[in-house]
């Protein structure tokens, strides 16, 4: 979860944002599910190398890149995508834990068939020992065999762990909604909170069995390895015991993962069921009160039993009262409501149940549990009271439209990014001309008077006759290509006319033109001089402090984002991997590929070992337990922020105190 810092109004929100690429009939993530928060006036650096993601997440922002799935919000509004749908996720995770169930049923069968054959070649072998000299071990201990089950154990591993990020997601988004949209009742929020971690902890206890499996298949494969050196019959022998120990030991924990999965789908049923839509509510109602009560219809069938003694139930109940309750609403026309249906009465229930035992018995707390779901499902969808809310409401087209002058972009390359038929003045003048209100405003008016009526004295003109709003627009493009150290006669040229620096000076200036909110620099600085970049970076802080801009600056190059960041996101294949101040991310990295970027930079020093110095980032070694300990993206200092698992988050910690400790030993001495 992001954390806010308490002196600083954020501008712009990104939440789960999602983009995929097809590619031969294949979808490929190039951003996963980020999630950043950039605060008013601030310069926040994206860095990554080429193909990281980083571009992809600037055109979505700027509305001009389709997104599959998450939202992001300019001033606590969306702009793009649309807000989380409970329902949706929890769809979702019903879903993969389906294809998990059946999976492991896969598995299992496999193992068993793994089983039956090694104990068949272990008989033959075992009867006839002579023949063991001539057998193929790489047949009998077929390692694909065991890779199978493994790349299986796997991919089921990798399913649980997209199901607790979705608990995760589902969690992040509710947490305080109510705070925000008061139709939402704390209670609500809290029994979907209370609902998502009862599931998230079996599914996690799940994945913890999961791995069991997977360390079990590598440490067979190991073996097989090991002992298929040297091919005697005791090592024939000792490999087969510790393979059908070791199968045996995941079956048995295969029947506990699938008691597990049932628990966990039962409990995910109710979790969708309390975030289903209106139009299924009341069958749902109707679904839990036949778990919990009896119906009047079906009491009255066993009650008109001649042959069943009721007279406990009189005893107990009374006479006069159970009449009353038997006859009253019986007829069950439209207008009857699920209540009138159905016998709450505790004793009653009881006594019918002893008649008529059902399947499983529930709980006290699984029937409290029942009764409080159905009292939520009386209430509007959360997903409806969200949708309804202004904070979440889907842009209209005139917000859209608003949208596109919020949020302008400045491209990488700058002679591609301009129109070669267009002049200086058209080029920078085009979203002027697209909103009106930018140059109909009576003070603008009153400057470009006083600017002309300046530069005219013989000539002078007033607002009321002589003051027209092409002229009007045209100072204004003045003034911006000014702003960028460009020159007047400039605005008669055209693209190809210019140098790379004075190119992208036109894109700054076209970006400016609209006065947004934020701006997104897309390596703007790549394809210049490097005499010119910096005369760039400067135009960058220049107008950050004239117009209070923030900027979402993308690029490659750590030593220019330290130059101009306030903050800094590094980004690797679509996921950010680490997140802190400016000189914090330099001073103290922690993440592997972070200190594989610090450690390119070119360094002004002719006896630097730089083959020496470099840092190669392997993920496959680095993040080895990923499959099984899943990283999250957590705060290890103020506001540094890094995607760790808990054994990195171990040795980051143990690092960071490593470090307090010789920077206080050094101040005492």
């Amino acid at each position: 979860m992001i954390k806010h810092s308490k002196d600083k109004e954020v501008l712009l929100n990104v939440r789960d944002l999602l983009v995929e690429f097809r590619s031969k009939g294949r979808k490929f993530k190039a951003v996963k599910g980020v999630n950043f928060d950039i605060y008013k006036k601030e310069i926040f650096g994206l860095v990554g190398e080429s193909g990281s993601g980083k571009t992809t997440i600037g055109r979505a922002i700027a509305g001009v890149q389709n997104i599959q799935d998450g939202s992001i919000y300019l001033d606590n509004q969306i702009v793009v995508g649309t807000p989380t749908s409970v329902y949706t996720i929890n769809k979702e995770i019903v879903k993969k834990l389906n294809y998990v169930n059946i999976k492991y049923r896969v598995t299992t069968s496999y193992i068993t068939r793994t089983i039956v054959y090694l104990k068949k070649e272990h008989n033959k072998f075992k009867s006839k020992p002579e023949l063991l000299s001539k057998a193929s071990w790489k047949k009998i201990f077929s390692t694909s065999a065991f890779s199978i089950v493994h790349q299986l154990v796997g991919d089921n591993l990798e399913f649980v762990t997209k199901i607790v990020k979705n608990f995760d997601r589902i969690n992040q988004f509710i947490t305080g909604i109510h705070e925000y949209i008061p139709d939402i009742s704390k209670d609500l929020e809290m029994s979907i909170l209370e609902k998502n971690e009862d599931t998230k902890n079996i599914v996690n206890k799940l994945k913890d069995k999961m791995s069991l499996d997977y360390f079990d298949l590598v440490e067979i494969r190991t073996k097989i390895k090991e002992l298929s050196v040297n091919k005697t019959p005791e090592n024939f022998q000792t490999l087969m015991y510790f393979i059908f120990e070791k199968l045996n030991l995941i079956i048995e924990n295969n029947d506990k993962i699938s008691r597990r999965i049932k628990i966990a789908k039962e409990l995910e049923e109710q979790n969708l069921d309390l975030s289903a839509p209106l139009q299924k509510r009341k069958h749902l109602i109707e679904k839990y009160y036949r778990m919990i009560y009896i119906t009047k219809k079906e009491f009255i069938k066993i009650y008109n039993n001649p042959e069943i003694d009721h007279t406990n139930l009189i005893n107990s109940v009374g006479n006069t009262l159970l009449t009353q309750m038997l006859t009253k609403n019986l007829d069950e026309s439209l207008d009857e409501s699920i209540d009138d249906k159905y016998i709450k009465d505790k004793r009653i229930i009881k006594y019918y149940n002893s008649l008529i035992p059902k399947t499983v018995e529930l709980t006290d707390r699984q029937i409290s549990s029942i009764q409080q779901l159905i009292e939520y499902l009386s209430l509007p969808p959360i997903d409806d009271l969200v949708n309804k809310s202004y904070l979440f409401k889907v842009p209209t087209k005139q917000q859209k439209r608003e949208n596109r002058k919020n949020i302008q972009m400045i491209f990488q390359d700058p002679g591609s990014s301009l129109n070669e038929r267009m002049s200086v003045e058209e080029v920078v003048g085009e979203g002027i001309e697209n909103f009106p209100e930018l140059y109909n405003s009576p003070e603008l008016k009153f400057e470009y008077v006083e600017w002309f009526n300046t530069n005219n004295p013989d000539s002078s003109i007033n607002i009321s006759s002589n003051a027209k709003n092409a002229q009007i627009r045209k100072y204004q493009v003045l003034k911006l290509i000014q702003s960028v150290g460009l020159l007047p006669e400039h605005l008669s040229r055209y693209p190809h006319e210019f140098s790379g620096g004075q190119k992208q000076r036109i894109g700054i200036a076209r970006s400016l033109a609209l006065k947004p909110k934020i701006i997104i620099a897309d390596e703007p600085i790549s394809a210049l001089d490097v005499s010119i970049r910096a005369q760039v970076l400067n135009l960058f802080q220049q107008f950050k402090e004239e117009y209070g801009l923030t900027y979402l600056f993308i690029t490659h190059d750590l030593s220019v984002v330290k130059f101009i960041a306030d903050r800094i996101a590094v980004i690797y294949h679509g996921d950010i991997v680490e997140m802190a101040d400016s000189e914090e991310l330099f001073t103290n990295p922690h993440h592997p590929y972070t200190k594989s970027l610090l450690s390119a930079i070119p360094q002004p020093d002719p006896d630097y070992k730089f083959n020496e110095k470099i840092i190669n980032y392997n993920p496959y070694k680095e993040h080895y337990d990923y499959i099984f300990d899943t990283p999250d993206f957590i705060e290890v200092s103020d506001n540094h922020f890094v995607l760790a698992n808990k054994r990195e988050l171990a040795l980051i910690e143990a690092n960071i105190a490593a470090k307090t400790k010789s920077e206080r030993s050094k101040r005492t001495t």
